[in-house]
Order: C-alpha cells, then structure tokens, then sequence
C-alpha cells in the first residue's frame, strides 16, 4: 500500500524528468523545512522540487507561480539554468509565458511596495494596485487580493474594480468574507472600518454585525 507521497516518488523512479509530479510533490510538502528522498537518492525540498519541474518544463507559469508563491519577498533563488530570481521576477516570467495568470498578477501585487511598479514583458508598467485588480479580473474568489487591495486604500478611498464596480475598504472585506466565510483577518479588517458603538454593517449571508461582535468573530 503506497501513499500519495511514496506515489509520485514512484513516478519520479519511471520518469526522472516528469515536471508535473516535481511540482505536484512540492505542493504536497507541508512546509519547507519538510524533505523528501527519491529513488536516485536525492533529497529534495519544497523549494529544489519546484526548481527541478521548472527544470523539465521552463515555459510553464503555474511552476513559475507557485515557485515564486514559497519566496519570502526578499529571497532569491537559483534556477537549473543558472539565473538567479526573485518573487517578481518569477512572476513577471510567469505572465510572459501566460498573460491571464490570476495568480502571477496576485503574486505580483502582493510582492510589490506600495509605491512599486513592474514592467512586464509585453511592455506594460502595472503598480502594486493595478496588479491587484488584474488578478480580480481574472479571478473574482481571490479571497486574499481584496484584503491587499483593501490594504492600499487609504480611509475613505475607493478603487475601480475592472468589472466597474467601485468598491472601498469596508466593501472589499465583504467581498474577501464572500469568498471565504471564516477568515479572521477579514472580519478584524472589516471591524477597523466601523466606528466603536452602534454602526453595524450587514454581511453576505445576511447578518447584521457591530464592530465588538466582528473583532470577537475574528
């Protein structure tokens, strides 16, 4: 009897170049202090195992994206090919490779400083904020994007979503609790939006909420 783990090291013993299952086994790892040894020996983590799937398949932006999704936001990294990236960089690979990847536009404006640009490969110069709502465009259940966007927002600001809805802090919360019922760090986001005392604000599922009761859902 094989688990999912001794599975795919099995694939890996058949096919030593399988790209998918380098990144399928990466993703499995639950963190990336965890190893894992193949057949040949090697011992491999999170991050070696994303590098080797980008090694078998360069081009190919979900290894981009969940390479650069493990980065912390100053770490570098080696590829087989000898290049050296980081965060943004991988990203910006990743959407050269495939301009609709939500979650290279989501890893893009979650890396960036709020004053940060990026020029992509194509030639466009996105900030922190207009990475954020073209990972919406292309995927509205982002729960985390709209607490980033929220988070670039200044008090009584308001953003032009792509669809034209025109949203501020309180209603991207909303929208984040929309696609993720329990989320803490959206209801105690949510609860800064309230004044202290008797204003409440109504949520997606129907209730009606004051700020106590939101920081205590949190």
């Amino acid at each position: 009897v094989m688990n999912q783990q001794q599975l795919f090291v099995e694939a890996l013993r058949c096919n030593r170049d399988y790209a998918e299952v380098y990144s399928a086994l990466g993703y499995a790892l639950s963190s990336r202090t965890k190893t894992v040894k193949l057949c040949d020996g090697r011992v491999m983590n999170k991050v070696q195992l994303h590098v080797e799937s980008l090694r078998c398949s360069p081009c190919e932006a979900p290894y981009l994206t969940l390479l650069a999704a493990i980065l912390s936001d100053d770490e570098r990294v080696t590829l087989s090919d000898g290049r050296v990236m980081d965060k943004i960089q991988l990203a910006i690979q990743a959407l050269r490779f495939n301009r609709d990847s939500a979650d290279a536009y989501a890893v893009l404006g979650s890396t960036l400083p709020d004053d940060g640009t990026a020029r992509l490969s194509d030639g466009r110069v996105l900030s922190k904020k207009q990475s954020l709502i073209e990972a919406l465009r292309l995927d509205k259940n982002l729960h985390a994007i709209y607490l980033f966007l929220s988070n670039t927002l200044a008090e009584g600001e308001t953003v032009k979503l792509s669809d034209g809805l025109v949203m501020g802090k309180r209603q991207l919360c909303l929208e984040a609790l929309r696609c993720r019922p329990i989320y803490a760090e959206a209801y105690h986001l949510l609860a800064k939006t309230l004044s202290s005392g008797s204003e409440t604000v109504k949520l997606g599922d129907g209730r009606v909420m004051n700020q106590q009761q939101l920081y205590i859902e949190a």
